[in-house]
């Protein structure tokens, strides 16, 4: 089959006659559709996602830094106690 062939046959595209379109059109079309979808649903589903991870990581940066002080602070504990004695008492 040339280019020539493909031009003179003469296809009608009609919705209403979809069930008669050539196999290589039917598919053509359910995979454009597919991927319409796939894409569709993609954006649907992950938009708002994307929005809750990007607040998600500034949290967890926050709580990175606080996490890294805190832990200054508590390597630092035992010199900002007061020395005490096994009696429990204070010794300067």
């Amino acid at each position: 089959m040339n280019w020539q062939d493909i031009n003179n046959m003469n296809v009608s595209l009609d919705l209403s006659e979809a069930g008669e379109w050539p196999s290589a059109v039917k598919q053509a079309l359910a995979f454009v559709l597919a991927i319409v979808l796939l894409v569709g649903a993609y954006y649907g589903l992950m938009a708002d996602k994307y929005g809750s991870l990007e607040k998600l990581r500034q949290t967890e940066a926050k709580l990175k830094v606080e996490y890294m002080e805190k832990e200054a602070q508590a390597s630092l504990l035992e010199q900002y106690q007061e020395p005490t004695n096994r009696n429990g008492k204070v010794t300067w």
